[in-house]
C-alpha cells in the first residue's frame, strides 16, 4: 500500500528513542515502506513520486536552498527526521560519506606509508602525489637503463598522442 495522503505517510515512519549510529543527539525517524535501491525512503503522494527525507524536510523546515542537497548526518538512508537531515553542497555531501574519494580525501598518507604534509605533497592535475615515492622512482631509473628507456618511449608516445 502506498501513502496518499500526509496522515499515511507518517504510519510508516518509525520514530526510534536515540540515533541508530549515535551521532546525533536526537532519535532517528525510520522510512519503513520502499526504499530505493540505494536504500533512501520513496514513496507516492498525490500520484507523483517522492523522496521521503526531502519530503518530511520540506515539510518540517522548508524548502532546500537551491544547489543544495540533504545530507543525512546520522548515516542512516532511511532516516527522515529533519533535524538529521543538512542541506550540503555535492561535493562536502560526498567528501562526508564512505566513498572513494572520501577515502582518499582522508588519506594521511601515501600507500607506501609516506606522510601527506605540505613538504612532501604536490598536486598535479587536481591529484595528490607523494614526493618521496617520485624520488625513489627516480632513483631506480638511474640504475636501471632499461626501465628508462621505456618511460623515455612511453613519454614521447604520450605527446605525440596530445598534438593529435
Amino acid at each position: 500500500m502506498r501513502p496518499n495522503t500526509i496522515e499515511d505517510f507518517w504510519l510508516k515512519v518509525t520514530k526510534t528513542e536515540i540515533c541508530t549510529t549515535g551521532l546525533c543527539p536526537t532519535g532517528c525517524w525510520l522510512w519503513k515502506a520502499g526504499l530505493n535501491r540505494k536504500g533512501y525512503g520513496v514513496f507516492c503522494i498525490g500520484g507523483r513520486h517522492a523522496n521521503a527525507h526531502c519530503w518530511s524536510y520540506e515539510r518540517l523546515v522548508g524548502p532546500v536552498p537551491d544547489g543544495l542537497e540533504l545530507d543525512h548526518l546520522c548515516r542512516i538512508r532511511n532516516c527522515v527526521n529533519p533535524d538529521h537531515l543538512e542541506p550540503v553542497t555535492t561535493k562536502v555531501n560526498i567528501m562526508r560519506g564512505e566513498g572513494l574519494a572520501a577515502k582518499h580525501a582522508a588519506a594521511t598518507a601515501c600507500p607506501q606509508g609516506h606522510a601527506y604534509d605540505d613538504a612532501n605533497t604536490f598536486l598535479y592535475e587536481g591529484r595528490r602525489y607523494c614526493r618521496e615515492c617520485l624520488r625513489q622512482r627516480k632513483r631506480a631509473r638511474r640504475f636501471n637503463p632499461e626501465q628508462h628507456e621505456r618511460d623515455l618511449i612511453y613519454a614521447r608516445n604520450r605527446r605525440a598522442a596530445l598534438k593529435l
